[in-house]
């Protein structure tokens, strides 16, 4: 990991534990113990070991905060949540209709029905304004209705793009995270449409399988996507999509229903996969490869079998290595969310608050200034809605330093300099608003981006470890609120 803030805690059992052994109910002479002092110790000897090999077997992390229900959204069934990043308080929810909440979800107001009703898509908000809105609508109620949309108003009027032929629905958008006028919408049977000045004119890529069921962009270099189909098939395009290279996706086999699909937006090489088992004798859950989609490793620690009917993948904006994934559960358990926060290697449920009983959580989106997460959440037969937690306490890759708000945008030479191999850079935002880092060589190409994400007016820092790059002089550059600064500095070894 090349930008690394680690927060040490001890669980809670432990310290109880701890206090057990502080105030024992019998003292013995240990100078001269008698044979029930020896008994004593011999016992203590093993059950320290018990608690030994106890702490060691309890995972890492626990949930702590429980989830707890919008109660206005509980009559609707959620497919997708879009939160405008700029102005979190702004929420859309696409269910049997769209609606939209301006408060942070304390009143909603229904915007635009769909009279044919939802069973599935995706809704997307371009991030530099709230009124265009991207809609792929799935149901199996009309003939032909996998359509895709647009709006330029909010919801309130809506432009038709193209409608899915061939009987497969796909529900597929991606804004491009660097260049938020770039727009890619996947249809069925096979292609994309792609805008590149956020809607006004549109142009088709054609996809080298049917039916394209995910694509990541990669944030550190938007040349490079990723792409999977309902066939089974995933493949990759470093030209924005004129050319694809078959990818060897192992986990996928013709009898599922293609991936979920993230860039880790500090390597582009680092890709993760969401599959879906429809039983537990299909390969499923949560797969990571680090070269580019070449080789993949499963990453199910945690993860029963049973649960890896995988509905959807996210990760935290403000942590790569928080990751999320919603699957379908058929049990009365009401594990239908998990988490990690260590780039896949352990999972947690993430669960607590969720209704009990079979259902599943096909929708999860962030609100990265007040640190909130959303999920929808459908159980049978009737329980649904918006989920909430309001304090996710994330621990960020990078590290918010102090909250009294700068009088102006800086950034600050890196410490130390030169360096052998890590160094902190730290910087200050004014102004709440989309913030990014990156690292240049000499030659001005870009090494690694290590910021990327919405932040509130504060002052920042981010440790950086270069123990992979060679020696040499290095550009770091922050943008944020249309303002550009860089510096310079030098790693020796």
């Amino acid at each position: 990991m090349n930008s690394d803030v680690r927060r040490l805690r001890r669980p809670n059992f432990y310290r109880k534990a701890h206090s057990y052994l502080q105030y024992p109910r019998y003292t013995f002479d240990l100078q001269q113990p008698d044979r029930s002092g020896r008994s004593f110790l011999r016992i203590l000897r093993i059950s320290c070991i018990a608690l030994l090999v106890s702490v060691r077997a309890v995972p890492a992390e626990a949930q702590t905060t429980p989830w707890h229900l919008d109660s206005a959204t509980q009559t609707v069934r959620p497919v997708s949540i879009a939160v405008y990043p700029p102005d979190p308080d702004t929420i859309y929810v696409l269910c049997d209709s769209i609606i939209r909440s301006t408060d942070r979800g304390v009143t909603w107001e229904t915007i635009q029905g769909l009279a044919w009703g939802t069973d599935g898509g995706d809704l997307e908000i371009d991030p530099t304004n709230s009124k265009i809105l991207y809609l792929s609508k799935i149901s199996h109620v009309r003939l032909n209705s996998h359509e895709h949309w647009m709006s330029t108003d909010g919801g309130y009027n809506w432009t038709w793009l193209i409608v899915d032929v061939g009987g497969r629905a796909v529900s597929t958008i991606r804004i491009d995270p660097d260049d938020p006028k770039t727009v890619y919408v996947g249809f069925g049977p096979a292609g994309f449409l792609r805008t590149t000045n956020s809607g006004q004119s549109w142009d088709t890529l054609i996809t080298p399988d049917f039916f394209p069921s995910s694509l990541a962009i990669a944030p550190s270099n938007d040349s490079i996507l990723y792409s999977s189909y309902l066939s089974g098939s995933a493949y990759k395009s470093t030209d924005k999509g004129a050319t694809w290279t078959l990818m060897p996706f192992i986990p996928l086999n013709p009898s599922q229903t293609g991936a979920d699909l993230l860039v880790d937006p500090r390597d582009a090489n680092i890709v993760y996969a969401g599959v879906i088992a429809t039983d537990t004798s299909e390969p499923g859950g949560f797969y990571k490869s680090t070269d580019g989609g070449l080789t993949w490793y499963e990453k199910n620690v945690g993860i029963g079998k049973e649960s890896r009917e995988e509905s959807t993948i996210r990760m935290n904006p403000r942590n790569p290595n928080d990751i999320f994934m919603g699957v379908g559960s058929t049990d009365s358990t009401g594990r239908m969310l998990f988490r990690t926060t260590n780039d896949g290697e352990s999972w947690f449920t993430f669960s607590s608050g969720f209704p009990i009983g079979g259902g599943g959580v096909p929708t999860i989106a962030f609100d990265t200034l007040h640190d909130r997460i959303f999920a929808g959440v459908h159980t049978w037969p009737n329980d649904a809605g918006v989920y909430i937690i309001d304090s996710l306490g994330t621990t960020t890759a990078v590290q918010e330093y102090s909250l009294n708000i700068p009088r102006e945008i800086l950034l600050t030479q890196n410490y130390p300099n030169p360096f052998n191999p890590t160094t902190t850079i730290r910087y200050q935002v004014s102004v709440a608003g989309f913030v990014t880092l990156r690292i240049y060589n000499i030659l001005g190409e870009e090494i690694i981006t290590l910021a990327h994400t919405q932040q509130r007016p504060g002052t920042y820092e981010v440790r950086w470890n270069a123990s992979q790059y060679p020696s040499g002089s290095y550009i770091y550059e922050l943008r944020a609120d249309d303002v550009i600064q860089t510096k310079k500095m030098v790693l020796t070894k």
